[in-house]
């Protein structure tokens, strides 16, 4: 729709408010559908609706305001090479002239002329070639800037989903301790203090200071080449995934997800786009931390139980 248009930055101006709207739409539709129960906010499907189509339509206005002041712009570092489009025609009649001037003359002359008409139509080709890349590359990093303000959203996105369902795995066999120590009996539904969720905000926090930059690092740079596009259409996949597990209330992993909508990216591009060594790592490190995970806590189980006992 964008890249394959043949003004992909005009496509990308007309397409972005309404991705803002169904982004912002879902992410507001969401939180406000039964998802806010302990801020008591339980909004019935309609009202729902209605709300998350305001927020929407507020973003896609307020994207549609700011991504039409963008404008399109050759890089600094490449002003100086600056081609007027003039000289191209210019040289389209060099050669017209020299083509002639070639029939009408023989001998040596002839053989001048020629070795002239051919170096000319090399630098022909060298300039309608760049002007043709200089165009399109200038195109393109316009679109690659308006994506960057969408990958924002889209990583907040993500930031909500993660938060939805893996800080959820996290705390809810916590929240299930802590009503077992409160009421001595196991309930089939415990509720979740508003601390227990603080700490695991925290905890999220705090894991991302210290660590979360070598994931960063490992999905972002070593699974293959990301641009805002790809990051966009990746984290979008990966947070309309999430999210719905979590309204389905499937535990599943976030990483997981977003690696798997990268993998998505890169195959798109072809096999070679991608980095299989980080792919493979990728994999066995999953096929690893599960039994790993589960003898690891089995041990600390007996060594908890045999010290109470």
């Amino acid at each position: 729709i964008i890249f394959y248009s043949k003004m992909p930055v005009q496509s990308a101006k007309r397409i972005t408010p309404f991705l803002v709207f169904f982004v912002l739409g879902v992410l507001t539709l969401v939180m406000v559908f039964k998802g806010l129960k302990n801020l008591h906010l339980d909004l019935s499907l309609n009202h729902a609706l209605i709300l998350a189509s305001e927020v929407g339509l507020v973003g896609a206005l307020i994207s549609f305001l700011l991504v039409n002041r963008i404008k399109s712009s050759v890089p600094e570092e490449k002003q100086d090479e600056h081609i007027d489009p003039k000289v191209e025609k210019s040289m389209q009649k060099v050669l017209m002239h020299l083509r002639r001037v070639k029939e009408s003359t023989t001998g040596e002359l002839s053989d001048e002329v020629t070795k002239i008409l051919d170096n000319s139509e090399i630098i022909s080709n060298q300039l309608e070639k760049y002007t043709h890349i200089k165009n399109v590359s200038t195109d393109y990093l316009t679109v690659e800037k308006i994506f960057v303000y969408l990958q924002i959203l889209s990583a907040c996105f993500v930031a909500f989903a993660h938060g939805a369902n893996d800080v959820a795995n996290a705390i809810g066999p916590l929240a299930g301790i802590l009503s077992v120590i409160k009421s001595g009996a196991i309930e089939m539904e415990a509720q979740v203090p508003l601390l227990v969720l603080l700490l695991g905000g925290v905890g999220i926090v705090v894991g991302l200071a210290t660590w979360g930059w070598r994931v960063i690092e490992t999905i972002g740079k070593c699974i293959t080449e990301l641009t805002p596009t790809r990051g966009f259409a990746a984290e979008f996949g990966a947070a309309i995934t999430i999210v719905l597990a979590s309204k389905l209330a499937l535990p599943v992993s976030t990483t997981h997800t977003l690696v798997g909508a990268v993998l998505g990216v890169g195959l798109a591009r072809g096999l070679n786009s991608l980095n299989l060594s980080t792919i493979r790592d990728i994999f066995i490190s999953w096929v690893i931390t599960i039994p790993a995970g589960a003898a690891i806590t089995v041990i600390f189980f007996y060594i908890i139980r045999a010290s109470f006992s």
